[in-house]
């Protein structure tokens, strides 16, 4: 099977972090406590992507150079820094590769 993410397209986004570099304080970490209201304007990705989900369809946005689909759709590639071809409907199972959480009080 294909990887969909190589080990070249990690290096080329991603910068790397190890217990070694926290351990010798090259990592600072901070709590602060931003005033911030927010307005969100979803686009046309987004956008749509919310009204398919409110009717029970999943749809990303398929970068055919890179072989990908990108969910939450974007209009262009963060790898290939392209246009997204085309709309696909994607199956609602799958594996998360990765997550965030953020909490804002």
């Amino acid at each position: 099977m294909q990887e969909l993410i190589t080990k070249e397209m990690v290096e080329r986004t991603v910068t790397g972090l190890s217990e070694r570099d926290i351990r010798e304080g090259k990592v600072i970490t901070t709590t602060w406590k931003p005033n911030l209201r927010y307005a969100w304007d979803n686009g046309p990705a987004l956008g749509r992507y919310l009204a398919e989900l409110k009717n029970g369809r999943i749809i990303g946005k398929r970068c055919r150079r890179c072989n990908r689909i990108l969910l939450p759709p974007r209009m262009f590639c963060e790898l290939c820094w392209r246009p997204t071809d085309e709309w696909v409907y994607v199956k609602d199972t799958g594996v998360v590769n990765t997550f965030v959480i953020s909490y804002i009080d």
